[in-house]
């Protein structure tokens, strides 16, 4: 084999290792690091009072039929959460994630016991959130101790 012949095999083999290498080496955030960025969004939204913000957090199927509160879409839960701006849940806020845990499987993530503490009392919230092709969107919520 020719010195020509070798460098061409040479590069051709440093070409194909460059694109395995880009194909497996460039990796984004985790599933885990991209609910818990949801998480961030939807906490600070709170203790920012912005309901905007935190409206951008739920996901535009976002359902809930439950005792607590119902909101059979997201229209239903801007009502839902300006009617809690209006009496006040949003004053003195604290929320929690320490004793939460957060179960993803596939494109569903589960976050249980988190603690939303206000001027009121205290209660659980649980948020299931999905991917989809806008990313990690909080698609119900339930709220226990209302």
């Amino acid at each position: 084999m020719s010195t020509r012949s070798l460098w061409q095999v040479g590069v051709m083999l440093l070409a194909v290792l460059a694109l395995i290498g880009c194909a497996t080496g460039v990796k984004g955030p985790s599933d885990e690091e991209l609910v818990k960025s949801l998480l961030t969004a939807w906490k600070g939204a709170i203790l920012e009072k912005n309901a905007d913000k935190m409206m951008a957090t739920f996901a535009e199927d976002f359902s809930h039929h439950g005792y607590e509160y119902e909101a059979a879409d997201k229209a239903g839960l801007r009502k839902f959460v300006d009617n809690c701006e209006q009496q006040g849940y949003f004053s003195g806020v604290e929320i929690s994630f320490d004793g939460a845990s957060t179960l993803i499987k596939g494109d569903t993530a589960t976050v249980s016991g988190i603690q939303f503490k206000n001027d009121q009392g205290t209660v659980t919230v649980e948020l299931k959130a999905k991917k989809g092709k806008a990313g990690w969107l909080i698609a119900d919520m339930n709220i226990e101790g209302l």
